[in-house]
């Protein structure tokens, strides 16, 4: 690409353009770029030719996107004639028959009109809410997984103590390391839990089967990464992130086993903060249905 310079600033933020052909000049008059054609379509003989001006080549836009590019140091840009170009081009292909689009009420109106007219009609479901009442909505996701977020650090602190003491109280000499480990990694399921388990077996083999046997090995996991288990699942996750999320222990439990049965070790990764929000969205389902004509008759 030519004509593009980066290292020109003017003001404290301002960088100069020049997508054209030749070198752009500090101080000096920029050449205009060239406007680029309108968007039509061509047929396919006519847009194989190169540069023709059009929907499939156009020399100007070309320039203009190899130099946004350039300077987003990016691989690639695309441009858009509008704004409202980029919406559209952006949905079409986000969203598929089936899908359910929620756009505001009091916002553009011919994203409006473009939901309503063009989307519909390809099976996607359209709902409109204000912007005050999306802002609601995510205000309280975002407060609810803040919480789960600031429980499952707790859990996880928590954790690496009773690992840590657990371990030191049977005399293993890396109790601490290994059990700071296990508890921080408890944040992924399953895979915290067992390379920690993996590294007391080998790290109690090393210590104590020359002294009191394997025997030492096996009574200090079972104990302590048994119990640890029974207190993360039964007491820890239920009552610190459970119930600063909204969900009831009993409710936490189903939706790890539910999540984890249907979507599998992701499932369970993600099954608290999925339930959370969704809980956002059925209080709010129900207090508009409270709040509704047909429910107060």
């Amino acid at each position: 690409m030519t004509g593009f310079s980066s290292t020109e600033r003017y003001g404290d933020s301002t960088r100069a353009v020049k997508a054209v052909d030749g070198e752009a000049l500090g101080g000096q008059p920029v050449t205009p770029v060239p406007t680029p054609a309108s968007a039509f379509h061509l047929s396919p003989e006519e847009g194989s030719e190169p540069h023709v001006y059009g929907r499939y080549s156009n020399p100007g836009w070309d320039r203009l996107e190899s130099a946004l590019a350039h300077l987003e140091e990016a691989p690639a840009a695309l441009v858009f004639g509008s704004g409202m170009a980029a919406i559209t081009v952006a949905l079409r292909v986000a969203l598929k028959p089936g899908s359910v689009l929620v756009i505001p009420s009091d916002g553009y109106y011919q994203v409006r009109r473009y939901a309503r007219e063009s989307l519909v009609p390809l099976g996607i479901t359209v709902r409109e809410a204000t912007a005050a009442q999306l802002y609601d909505a995510a205000e309280s996701a975002d407060v609810v997984l803040g919480q789960y977020l600031r429980g499952q650090l707790l859990v996880m602190l928590l954790l690496a103590v009773f690992y840590s003491v657990g371990l030191a109280l049977f005399g293993l000499d890396l109790a601490m390391p290994i059990g700071i480990f296990t508890g921080l990694a408890m944040f992924v399921p399953y895979v915290g839990f067992g390379i920690g388990l993996v590294l007391a077996i080998f790290a109690g083999l090393l210590q104590f089967t020359a002294t009191v046997g394997i025997g030492q090995t096996v009574i200090m996991v079972a104990v302590v990464y048994g119990g640890g288990q029974l207190l993360e699942g039964f007491f820890l996750t239920p009552r610190l992130v459970g119930e600063r999320i909204g969900l009831h222990p009993l409710a936490v439990i189903f939706a790890l086993l539910a999540f984890g049965q249907l979507f599998g070790f992701v499932g369970v990764l993600v099954a608290l903060p999925l339930s959370a929000v969704l809980l956002v969205a059925v209080r709010r389902v129900k207090s508009g249905y409270l709040a509704s004509r047909l429910y107060q008759g």
